[in-house]
């Protein structure tokens, strides 16, 4: 039984299916042969499959920024609504743990920089260097003595 079209990954789609879905959807696929030594970067939400064309390893890594991260929780949501039981049902993505790890960094950055500030702004200033007796103003007209 077919849950998921995607998250299944029970069908592959065939050159017959990706024109059909180009003619009646306006989506196309785009199909290349990956080579040893290339990565590929598929970017959140995009569905995608493979087809190894020789015996091969995958390493896979989830990729979590600022501006995916609404993609990755709806993924997220679609995840959710799968039965139980569903090989898909575990949230690889953990999107939420990352938001929260990332959010406890900025925290804790920001208390750093905030301290060092305020660690500078008690520190007494170095005296004023550039002041010399060369320029000390010499007394005005009114001020100098006068002899008669």
């Amino acid at each position: 039984m077919v849950v998921h079209s995607i998250h299944d990954q029970t069908f592959y789609l065939t050159l017959h299916h990706k024109r059909k879905l180009k003619e009646e959807f306006g989506v196309e696929p785009w199909t290349f042969v990956q080579k040893l030594g290339e990565a590929v970067f598929i970017p959140a939400g995009c569905p995608h499959q493979v087809r190894n064309l020789k015996s091969c390893i995958k390493v896979a890594l989830d990729f979590v920024s600022p501006e995916n991260v609404h993609e990755c929780m709806r993924m997220t949501e679609e995840f959710r609504v799968l039965p139980h039981n569903h090989r898909a049902k575990e949230d690889k993505l953990e999107v939420k743990k990352m938001s929260l790890y990332a959010l406890r960094q900025t925290v804790d950055d920001l208390e750093q920089l905030t301290s060092r500030d305020e660690a500078a702004a008690v520190l007494p200033s170095p005296p004023d260097s550039h002041q010399s007796s060369e320029h000390k103003t010499s007394p005005s007209a009114s001020e100098s003595s006068h002899s008669t």
